[in-house]
């Protein structure tokens, strides 16, 4: 997902028999505006199954700051001083227009459920953590509105693309499994669950 479009192949347009569950990013740009939202969301229910299920969250990478929409968002919540720590901001700002976007698809009705995704990196605990930098505080405690809409946590080992002979690639496999465990305690404490894919 982009900014303001997609790119390669568009998923949706991949209607595969027997598939009746759809995961759906809609583009930042898009999701901001209602009329564009409603035309986006009606031409891909016209392309899947009438019995299938849409699950809708706003964009993608929203972490990232190699991409736009990631940057917009950024500099989106530095513009309006959604909160001091504008990576907070951002995530606020995503929870408010998944906000929006339930109100704008409810007449739809529960073929398409808009979920909010805090979406995050793969080291990513340091948001719920307590951070020396931050006073010893988790970066979230003035969020805590975001907690309360999280119900999984999904999380994926990275493998670095150096990786050469089968001794690196287990050393790899090792830290990675000791990553998905700490994420695990993290939900367990958080009471959410934990999805590894």
């Amino acid at each position: 997902q982009t900014f303001d479009r997609e790119v390669g192949v568009q998923p949706w347009a991949l209607v595969v028999p027997g598939f009746q569950a759809y995961w759906l990013n809609m583009p930042l740009k898009i999701a901001a505006q209602p009329n564009e939202a409603i035309a986006w969301v009606a031409a891909r229910m016209a392309a899947v199954p009438p019995t299938a299920q849409i699950y809708l969250s706003v964009s993608n990478e929203l972490w990232n700051g190699v991409f736009p929409q990631a940057r917009y968002l950024f500099d989106w919540a530095v513009r309006t001083g959604i909160h001091e720590d504008p990576y907070i901001g951002r995530c606020l700002l995503a929870l408010r227009l998944t906000s929006q976007l339930k109100t704008l698809l409810a007449p739809i009705g529960d073929k398409v459920k808009v979920v909010f995704e805090w979406q995050n990196a793969a080291g990513g605990r340091w948001a719920f953590e307590n951070n020396p930098w931050n006073a010893g505080r988790p970066v979230c405690e003035d969020a805590q509105i975001l907690i309360k809409h999280i119900g999984v946590i999904a999380v994926a080992p990275y493998f670095a693309r150096s990786v050469r002979v089968k001794e690196e690639l287990m050393n790899h496999v090792t830290e990675s499994m000791a990553d998905l465990l700490a994420w695990k305690n993290l939900c367990d404490r958080l009471g959410v669950k934990l999805w590894c894919y």
